[in-house]
């Protein structure tokens, strides 16, 4: 639509050009009868403490992390920002979190072998591409859920995943029911209903943006720098230490927050399960 004949029925109709303020799923008509169904089942299925009451989700990750603004001289039109070159060099890091706290996070690199000397207290795997697929999801349920969830059955056990594919097969399904019920959410609804979502992913993404902008502006000679000068992204045993770090510091109350704001409507989450495990 262009010229003077696109401006007049812009006009007449009142719309006027906007830019996107979000990228996602099309909410359904029925949005809120299947939140609501959602947020039943898992009442239902709530019979124990928060620690076993679960949530996993997968952060894409690249490794220069530059944020949308910068400072710069009024009037500039070019406006550069400092990196490495790597801003679409990508890995995932798998979250996974009970009501009451944190578990060893898993990092998958685009590449074919896992690295070596990296920290401990993390999950490291790699691949072709650098992101979960059904492989990857039966190890990460053998060694996060199989080692570190503290469920001490499968009745007692709930794990809240979203529709992803690969979180979904019958394979995945068959290994974690033998550690804990699961919980899948409606597709498009995560940012209602998955708790990382809600309260957890951006304070993390936010925290591990803030180390890797402390290391652009390390001196020089704490770089390493190839043959042309350009300088070489952080090293596989940084990404991992900023990442333990980061998903660290995030309280245990913000992780609380997201399993509530998940699971709040109409009283959703049985009060004296949440009270008794303060006691």
């Amino acid at each position: 639509m262009a010229g003077a004949a696109g401006a007049m029925i812009m006009r007449r109709a009142d719309l006027s050009m906007r830019a996107s303020t979000s990228v996602g799923q099309h909410i359904t008509a029925n949005a809120d009868e299947l939140i609501a169904n959602f947020r039943s089942f898992v009442k239902a299925e709530i019979t124990t403490i928060p620690e076993d009451l679960g949530n996993m989700d997968e952060v894409p990750v690249t490794f220069d992390m530059p944020g949308r603004y910068t400072v710069d001289i009024r009037g500039t039109q070019d406006v550069g920002i400092a990196g490495t070159g790597s801003e679409k060099t990508n890995f995932t890091v798998v979250l996974g979190v009970t009501a009451d706290g944190i578990c060893p996070p898993m990092v998958i690199f685009k590449r074919k072998s896992v690295p070596k000397d990296t920290p401990p207290r993390i999950i490291l795997k790699a691949n072709a591409h650098g992101w979960m697929n059904e492989e990857l999801m039966h190890d990460w349920v053998e060694e996060w859920m199989g080692s570190e969830h503290p469920a001490k059955s499968p009745e007692k056990a709930l794990l809240i995943l979203d529709a992803a594919c690969c979180h979904i097969t019958m394979e995945a399904k068959k290994a974690i029911q033998k550690r804990a019920k699961i919980a899948v959410m409606p597709g498009g609804l995560t940012k209602y209903l998955q708790p990382l979502d809600i309260s957890v992913n951006n304070s993390f993404k936010a925290k591990l943006r803030n180390r890797w902008e402390e290391w652009m502006i390390m001196d020089d000679a704490k770089h390493s720098y190839t043959k042309q000068g350009h300088m070489r992204h952080a090293t596989y045993r940084e990404v991992c230490l900023w990442v333990l770090q980061s998903i660290q510091e995030v309280t245990a109350q913000c992780i609380r927050n997201g399993f509530r704001r998940a699971l709040e409507e109409g009283q959703l989450v049985a009060n004296e399960v949440w009270e008794d495990a303060n006691e």
